[in-house]
């Protein structure tokens, strides 16, 4: 029963972003509902979440973004993650949305007092802080301590629970270290590209990885049945929220990768959330940022095939 409110509690992950201080870029964070323990609390845990969510649109600090966001990624990958726990498979669709923080836990009742306890998950490092409340006072006045708490909490130390940046090299130099003197096979490559709120065409994906394979001697050609290697794919940039002049992005690219046979030699998908203030250019960098994940993965695997 707590798997299942735990599947379902995904549905409804929101994702917010909040400056840990003056010098961080935002980090999102996702709220999802709590999972009921015992008797007493049926359907406590959503109004839990619900209530917390309230509170912390009220921080200034605070993005809120839509929900149907997380709901289309746990739709989409829904049985490719059929086998992970309720918890793990959070924390899998959070990151794939763009979450580094995700709130959840547990309400459950001990004689006539109502436990609340809440965990705050790095989602790139697992690593876990804490807060609870307890007492025999209506769910919202629980909650409402619960929640100055946590935004305490994530203020002041949510930093530790996120993946320290590291400086990034320079994905060309990256990739030609990885397949030196390899043969380089002809390539073509198709991929199709649009913002899904506005349905405008677009060429950033190719145009980026057209650009990494011919500056690291890759051929490329436009006629397919000239090509030794077949790139087709999709890429996408999806507005995830707005708060007053900043805008953040989602862009995503998935690519599957074949042979002249048709025999598969990658097929992944890869996205990447960007903070700026104009959605096209912030949508074009969130593209890139995925499309050079993509490439350091697939320009290997192609010259080792």
């Amino acid at each position: 029963m707590i798997n299942k409110i735990n599947s379902i509690a995904v549905l409804i992950l929101a994702i917010c972003s909040l400056t840990l201080n003056a010098e961080t870029a935002p980090v999102p964070v996702g709220i999802m509902p709590f999972t009921e323990k015992g008797e007493g609390v049926e359907g406590k845990g959503k109004i839990v979440s619900d209530l917390i969510f309230s509170k912390l649109v009220k921080d200034d600090n605070i993005w809120l973004v839509e929900r149907e966001n997380l709901e289309k990624v746990f739709n989409e990958q829904e049985l490719t993650l059929s086998g992970l726990t309720a918890n793990d498979k959070s924390i899998v669709i959070g990151k794939m949305a763009g979450a580094k923080i995700l709130v959840t836990g547990s309400v459950f009742k001990v004689k006539d007092e109502t436990y609340i306890v809440a965990k705050v998950i790095g989602t790139e490092t697992s690593r876990v802080i804490g807060e609870s409340v307890n007492g025999k006072e209506d769910i919202d006045k629980l909650v409402l301590k619960l929640s100055e708490k946590l935004m305490k909490l994530i203020n002041e130390k949510g930093g530790s629970i996120v993946a320290v940046e590291k400086p990034k090299k320079d994905i060309k130099s990256e990739i030609r270290e990885k397949i030196k003197d390899m043969k380089r096979p002809v390539l073509y490559i198709g991929i199709k590209e649009k913002d899904l709120y506005k349905n405008n065409l677009d060429s950033t994906a190719a145009a980026v990885l057209s650009g990494i394979c011919k500056d690291l001697n890759f051929t490329i050609t436009d006629n397919i049945e000239k090509a030794q290697i077949v790139i087709k794919g999709t890429a996408y940039s999806e507005l995830a929220t707005q708060h007053n002049n900043l805008v953040s992005v989602v862009g995503g690219l998935e690519v599957k990768v074949t042979d002249k046979e048709k025999n598969i030699i990658a097929s992944l998908k890869k996205v990447a959330l960007q903070v700026g203030l104009a959605e096209s250019t912030t949508g074009k960098k969130a593209i890139e940022e995925a499309t050079n994940e993509v490439a350091k993965r697939i320009l290997p695997a192609i010259c080792k095939h």
